[in-house]
């Protein structure tokens, strides 16, 4: 997701600032050179297409993980010139979950979960931003690179004929071209103006998956095994959609602040997983996430 300032779009389509006599930064023409900065606050939730999985010789169930949405931040900043822009930004979110199923083969049996989610992505853009007029508002496509690193940790302890635990460890690193376009239209300009942002982009990200998993028997030998470099391809599509305030503006400052709801969709994607007394690499489906995006937008 990319957003750049309304106020800026509106500034693109002026020719330039009266002409004064004596110099003032203030009077540079910000259709030249513009720069912002944000931060923005993520209530998202991760979730498995598949679901959490539970396996055994005696046992194999998919159990649907209930909603567990965590705090997050992104980052970033734009420096534009001529309509033209360059944005970076840095988005990081951790998740942990827990849940225990109880006499799930016979009276006494117990399983107990826990995993946690690192997500760690940066994205570089370059934009065009267009005005339209006529809507009042304004079209940025844009281009760049996606760089990811995903990791998740799983703990599980079974406790019935033949007690056991899990440690799980799921890295994926992988880099690819995020493509999209935003769009703001503004739906009015008394009191504080607003506009509605709708951003639509989709990210094409070769990636590794690498895996190790320890189980732990209580009767058997233990198992350690590693697996390296399970390569794919994913698509990652992303949809934003929400409300933007512009709070105030001068001609050398101005803020705006964003309330929406995103969703994004990592396909194909693997993890391993235990399956009786080994374990082994599978694919998952998707990893989806989405929910609240707040933000603070500030523009010199």
């Amino acid at each position: 997701m990319v957003i750049l300032s309304c106020s800026g779009a509106m500034l693109c389509a002026q020719e330039s600032y009266p002409q004064q006599m004596e110099y003032n930064p203030c009077a540079i023409n910000r259709c030249e050179i513009d720069f912002s900065v944000y931060g923005e606050f993520l209530y998202w939730d991760f979730s498995r297409t598949t679901g959490e999985r539970i396996s055994s010789p005696l046992l194999d169930k998919t159990f649907q993980k209930k909603s567990n949405y965590e705090p997050g931040y992104r980052v970033g900043g734009t420096i534009r010139r001529a309509c033209w822009g360059l944005e970076a930004r840095y988005t990081s979110i951790n998740s942990e979950t827990s849940f225990t199923v109880n006499n799930f083969l016979q009276p006494g049996d117990r399983y107990e979960h826990k995993s946690k989610w690192d997500y760690s992505v940066v994205d570089i853009l370059i934009s065009r931003l267009i005005s339209c007029r006529w809507m009042k508002g304004s079209v940025t496509p844009y281009i760049g690179v996606k760089l990811a690193w995903i990791t998740k940790k799983i703990d599980t302890e079974f406790f019935f004929q033949n007690p056991k635990a899990i440690n799980l460890k799921n890295d994926f690193s992988g880099y690819g071209l995020n493509f999209g376009s935003r769009a703001a239209f503004q739906l009015w300009n008394c009191c504080i103006p607003t506009s509605l942002v709708v951003d639509l982009s989709c990210a094409l990200v070769k990636g590794s998956f690498k895996a190790n998993a320890d189980v732990i028997h209580a009767v058997t030998p233990n198992l350690d095994m590693t697996y390296n470099n399970i390569s794919t391809l994913l698509w990652v599509p992303d949809l934003y959609l929400g409300l933007a305030f512009d709070l105030f503006e001068c001609h050398c400052f101005d803020a705006q602040l964003s309330v929406g709801y995103e969703t994004q969709l990592w396909t194909k994607y693997y993890f391993i997983e235990e399956s009786g007394s080994a374990a082994s690499p599978r694919q998952i489906g998707g990893l989806g996430l989405d929910g609240l995006v707040a933000r603070l937008t500030v523009g010199f």
